[in-house]
């Protein structure tokens, strides 16, 4: 049997070992003492286990491969109107169930995203303040409801929302958001997005090897070695499920294609903190808060309740905020927990390699690639897909 080697041990990673496992000896690398990479989970005091982040999904049939494992492993899938309040600078201006308090604006901007928003998914050419000077959505909903969600669920900063192309936010939102009350409407793991990611390492037959960094990754008489510290392992055949810029550090040699694709996609770093009280929280529900004095200082936190959005079976409520990593909210003493993630960002260099996945593992010669990097979108899913792909 040919020897496999993963490096990452994210979803795409423990899901591609799983789907392949008959056909090969599994070996997969994992940098970090944990696997499930941005779907991690930390254990708190009383023993349960919170994540950093959630994997959540519409309630339509979006994240059919999501959901087909979560069955597969006996998970339970539970719905969820999840709030989202809109703030800047700890001043509310929108509640995804009551709007702004403009009454006559609000239909209006609603009716917009409805009906309207679908005919901007081909203009490439426009950005978002396009629809504010052509009077098609007030300035108020794009700056406090349409730009922070769009900056939160693409991974985007709040300035660069400004600077994509219409046809991207557009295309998202239709997918995923389309009609308006879905931007409330969401289903997700119950316990805990770390289940999935456990079910997967349990139910797969590999070696798992955590704390394991690997420093080199050379090409070798149709082969691949792997440089670990002081030693060298010697595989039939490598995948990639990391981040694109990291495999690009690791190689010794890569290709034209490996220097061009790899090197081109852009990434935010965000950090996601566990803590006990509220800070800008209202309610336990998804609160959007904007920080800045204009568009280009703003920086946006994002905090939830776990007991309240997601009925996680804690003795107290424990919040989770994401943010940028220079811009800390909570207080030291307050913090359990805390990691620092990179996500890739919605940019036009970004889209180029996804659609070139194929063209990168044709040109492999032992070493291939998977995972959300190189996907339209970057969720979960599409880590999923992109594993499930590789895997054929």
């Amino acid at each position: 049997m040919q020897r496999l080697a993963v490096i990452g041990g994210g979803v795409s990673g423990v899901c591609l070992a799983h789907l392949v496992q008959e056909q090969y000896d599994i070996t997969l690398f994992e940098a970090q003492d944990y696997l499930g990479g941005n779907n991690c989970s930390i254990e708190v005091e009383g023993g349960s286990r919170v994540p950093m982040g959630v994997i959540i999904y519409p309630a339509r049939e979006l994240f059919e491969h999501t959901q087909a494992f979560a069955d597969k492993f006996g998970l339970q899938r539970k719905p969820a109107h999840l709030a989202h309040i809109f703030c800047s600078n700890d001043e509310v201006r929108y509640r995804s169930y009551s709007g702004s308090g403009h009454f006559l604006r609000d239909i209006k901007d609603v009716a917009y995203l409805n009906y309207g928003f679908k005919a901007e998914t081909e203009s490439h050419d426009r950005k978002l303040g396009d629809l504010v000077a052509g009077n098609k959505l007030s300035k108020e909903f794009v700056d406090y409801v349409l730009a922070p969600f769009a900056a939160l669920y693409l991974s985007v900063p709040y300035a660069a929302i400004f600077e994509l192309p219409l046809s991207t936010v557009a295309g998202w939102w239709n997918k995923y958001c389309h009609p308006f009350h879905l931007m409330s409407s969401f289903n997700y793991i119950d316990g805990g997005n770390h289940q999935l990611i456990d079910r997967f390492a349990e139910n797969t037959r590999m070696k798992i090897r955590l704390n394991t960094a690997v420093s080199k990754v050379s090409r070798s008489d149709g082969q691949v070695l792997l440089q670990l510290d002081n030693d060298e392992e010697r595989f039939d055949k490598l995948v990639f499920a990391t981040r694109p810029d990291e495999a690009l550090a690791m190689l010794d040699s890569p290709t034209a294609t490996e220097n061009q694709l790899l090197g081109n996609i852009e990434t935010n770093t965000l950090t996601s903190t566990l803590h006990r009280q509220p800070y800008g929280c209202l309610d336990g529900d998804i609160t959007l808060n904007m920080y800045g004095d204009d568009r280009a200082s703003t920086h946006m936190v994002t905090t939830w309740g776990n007991r309240k959005c997601f009925g996680m079976d804690l003795p107290e409520e424990i919040y989770t905020s994401l943010h940028q990593v220079d811009k800390e909210p909570v207080d030291d003493s307050d913090i359990l927990a805390q990691r620092t993630f990179k996500v890739p960002v919605q940019m036009a260099s970004t889209w180029r390699v996804s659609d070139r996945l194929d063209e990168l593992n044709s040109d492999s010669d032992a070493i291939y690639y998977c995972g959300s990097y190189f996907c339209p979108s970057y969720y979960h899913e599409d880590g999923i897909d992109s594993a499930m792909s590789l895997a054929g």
